[in-house]
Order: C-alpha cells, then structure tokens, then sequence
C-alpha cells in the first residue's frame, strides 16, 4: 500500500532539469484569454437579457432555441474530440484547429447579437449559438492541448496556465467594469 508521502513523490517525480519558459511565452500564451473572456461573459450573462428586453424574443423560445443548440452540443462533443485527437498535418495535431476556428468563434459571437429581421431571430440565436458553442470548443480544446505541449515539467505547465486563467479574470474584471460602470454596493 502507497503512504501519501509516497504518493506525492510518484506524482512530483524528480525528472531532469526542463528548460524553464519565458515570461513572454507564459504572457503570449495567456492574453487570448483576456479576449475570450469579455466574449465568454457577453455571451454567457448578456445575451439572452439582450434577446429577451431589447428584441423582445419571448423567454421560452429562447429557452427552447438554446437547449437544442446545447443538445446538437453535447451529442457532436464526441465527434469533435475524435476529430482533434486524430487529425495529423505537417503543422502538428493543434495549430491547424486554432487557425481554421478561432476566426469563425470570433466572428459568430459578433454575428449572433445582429438578426437581420423579427421573424429570423429564433433561427439566427440557433444557428449562430451552434456554430459559436461549436467553434469555442474546437478553439480552446487544442489550445489547452498545446498548452500542456509546451513543457514536460509540472511546475512550468502549472505557471502556464495560471498566466491563461490570470488574463481570464483580467478580461471578466473588464468587462464588469463596461457593462456596471457606475454599480455600487
């Protein structure tokens, strides 16, 4: 039976000394989560308030609109990860995924706030909501990925990803500031 001294040295193994990552590759690799973040909260606390008081959508066709968006979601997660986990160009596994869909996660969170007409709307919020959730993952998935392929050493993926959940909290914090500018306890 393993102590839990025992355990902790089989996961913190001594290996040989890694070349530790530079500031700059540890603020490189964080800042898009700064973007993704003021994305991610417009996305996740405003849109539907934005589709429900300023379109005047009702509530339950929102409702119904985002459940069988998440429900395509759910049901094609495994396909995608299928899809990362076996695609191989002479760019690696990652970087073709973050080039083709990075630009059209960007581009669906801009085009879901603006239907072109009333009676589209519910179709627009379905159709731009699949392809947004769809594309956020296929973004941040090998992004992720590539963000453990970085460096072998524990400790330099651990202050990787602080600097990726940093820039995150950055980005929340800013866009609580726009959207609540003058909002006092």
């Amino acid at each position: 039976m393993i102590n839990g001294e025992e355990s902790a040295s089989l996961i913190h193994k001594e290996s040989t000394p890694q070349k530790k990552l530079s500031l700059v590759t540890k603020i490189v690799f964080g800042l898009p989560a700064f973007a993704y973040a003021i994305n991610f909260g417009l996305y996740g606390i405003y849109l539907l308030v934005y589709f429900n008081n300023t379109l005047g959508v009702s509530i339950d066709g929102l409702n119904e609109t985002i459940s069988i968006g998440m429900m395509f979601i759910v049901l094609s997660f495994p396909i995608f990860g299928w899809l990362l986990d076996n695609s191989a160009t002479r760019w690696g596994r990652r970087k073709p995924w973050l080039v083709i869909c990075a630009p059209i996660y960007y581009i669906s969170n801009l085009t879901i706030w603006f239907p072109p007409n009333e009676s589209l709307t519910l179709v627009w919020l379905g159709v731009w909501n699949v392809i947004a959730l769809s594309s956020s993952y296929l973004v941040l998935t090998p992004y992720s990925s590539l963000g453990v392929e970085i460096s072998p050493d524990f400790e330099e993926r651990s202050s990787l990803f602080s600097y990726f959940q940093g820039f995150f909290m950055m980005g929340f914090a800013f866009l609580s500031f726009i959207l609540f500018p003058g909002y006092e306890r």
